[in-house]
């Protein structure tokens, strides 16, 4: 069983994704924007982001980017 963050700011998106992670027997953990994700992340970091690309604030590249910067996000 693996954890996953799924990030987007539509939450129909996040509820659907959540709902075929957690039917394959995953743990699925959301976030609305990039700046929840990062709080999540240093937190108790996930094995897996899937990450939406068009959000506001902060948009999907940019969280990738400080993701990666991120020491608690390194395995």
């Amino acid at each position: 069983m693996a954890k996953v963050l799924i990030i987007d700011d539509e939450a129909l998106n996040r509820i659907l994704v959540s709902a075929l992670l957690t039917n394959a027997g995953h743990q699925a953990v959301e976030a609305a924007d990039a700046i929840g994700a990062l709080a999540i992340v240093r937190a108790d970091p996930p094995d897996l982001v899937i990450c939406d690309i068009a959000m506001p604030t902060k948009d999907g590249y940019t969280f990738m980017r400080q993701l990666r910067a991120e020491p608690e996000a390194r395995p």
